[in-house]
């Protein structure tokens, strides 16, 4: 369930194996020690619930206010879980194994619930974009469609509204970007270079510098919920991931 959580609220864990593996160990082992030392279940129940897996969340991530939003969430889907399990159980008056069927089956359906509401809103990203001193938050969306890239190195090319480009208080040279799309074989883009681009992620951030950014038509993200279609290529390699912890 905490695996789980950390993957809706899209907290990056591929970096933190072994930190998964201290958790998951230590916690499992210093619960059956209380459990085995004590006798007491409602003691064992309380202390798992308000310190050990508080405890096993914060060697993952290393943030009390995060600890807190992941514990808070987690616990929600347990407790979600764990009814439905007993209502049945009142109702049916069935078997343990049965039960624990029930409870698996019931938890796959809400994850797989929550996983769908989670998806929906994966490929929005906050994306700061930045000129010398001026700056802009914005909503991004992560698009794989866009391949755009420019020049010989093949630079990857995002497409923003005129908003973005609001920050732009000095006249800057643009170049003129071929590319082809449904319906237009022979586009021309007008893009500029920027000093900076954040893109915001869970916890951690994706800092990319001397970006190329293009203007996009009045019609393309008319009505739309985002300001900026990211190339395909901003999670093509991570190695300019930071830790957010504590910023913004």
């Amino acid at each position: 369930m905490l695996l789980s959580t950390f993957y809706i609220l899209k907290i990056p864990l591929s970096n933190k194996k072994i930190k998964i593996v201290v958790a998951a160990v230590s916690g499992a082992l210093i619960s059956a020690v209380i459990l085995i030392v004590s006798g007491n279940y409602n003691l064992y129940r309380i202390l798992t619930l308000f310190f050990i897996g508080p405890g096993m969340i914060y060697t993952l991530c290393g943030h009390a206010k995060r600890t807190l939003n992941i514990w808070i969430v987690a616990v929600i889907s347990t407790f979600l879980t764990g009814g439905a399990v007993c209502a049945i159980d009142q109702v049916t008056g069935r078997e343990a194994f049965s039960n624990i069927i029930i409870s698996f089956v019931i938890g796959i359906i809400f994850l797989n619930i929550m996983y769908s509401n989670a998806k929906q809103n994966r490929n929005y990203y906050t994306v700061t974009v930045i000129s010398q001193n001026n700056s802009i938050e914005v909503k991004g969306l992560y698009d794989s469609g866009n391949v755009l890239c420019a020049g010989r190195n093949r630079e990857p090319v995002h497409i923003a509204s005129d908003k973005v480009f609001s920050i732009l208080t000095e006249k800057k040279d643009s170049i003129m970007v071929p590319y082809k799309s449904l319906g237009n074989e022979d586009g021309i883009i007008e893009v500029y270079r920027f000093d900076c681009m954040q893109i915001k992620c869970g916890y951690s951030r994706i800092e990319f510098h001397d970006v190329l950014i293009g203007k996009a038509s009045a019609s393309l993200l008319k009505n739309v919920a985002y300001d900026i279609i990211l190339n395909e290529a901003v999670f093509s390699d991570t190695k300019g991931m930071e830790d957010f912890s504590g910023k913004g």
